[in-house]
């Protein structure tokens, strides 16, 4: 190495875009479906949230109300950042989407039932029953070979 070498500056080989995408296009059915799951189970919570929400508004200051609210949108961005980066073939938002919804699953087997209105109750079940088939469709068969950088079809 000579000393005008040593001062160049850093290459790094590029990929062709055009092979990226086709990758990319070439999801696996399990992971299309286990992002719709998860989105509609991310949907489904957030609006058996709202008699919850409401309840607070009643007996809750503003300002309660207000930082209940911000934790909702903060919590349903990263989920939306999240499905983003699963859809763009991320392997670790696969496994931050996973630990998110032991979170959620936590949360709602230790909310008390009485708290919530019936329909609020059946709502956050039915999310959390589409949360659980969302992380066995990304976590299981194409989906992880896929996310481990395997083309679709292979073995």
């Amino acid at each position: 190495m000579t000393g005008h070498e040593r001062y160049a500056p850093p290459r790094a080989e590029l990929a062709d875009p055009a092979e990226a995408d086709a990758l990319l296009a070439m999801r696996p059915r399990s992971v299309v479906w286990g992002v719709a799951l998860w989105a509609l189970s991310l949907a489904i919570s957030l609006v058996s949230m709202l008699p919850f929400i409401d309840s607070l508004m009643a007996d809750e200051t503003l300002a309660m109300t207000a930082m209940i609210w911000a934790i909702t949108l903060a919590v349903t961005a990263i989920d939306l950042w999240l499905l983003r980066c699963v859809w763009q073939r991320r392997n670790w938002a696969r496994w931050a989407t996973l630990a998110l919804l032991a979170l959620d699953l936590v949360a709602t087997a230790t909310t008390s039932v009485e708290e919530l209105a019936p329909l609020a109750a059946a709502l956050a079940l039915a999310a959390a029953v589409l949360g659980v088939a969302a992380a066995l469709l990304l976590l299981a068969g194409p989906s992880a070979r896929w996310f481990n950088g395997a083309p679709p079809g292979t073995h």
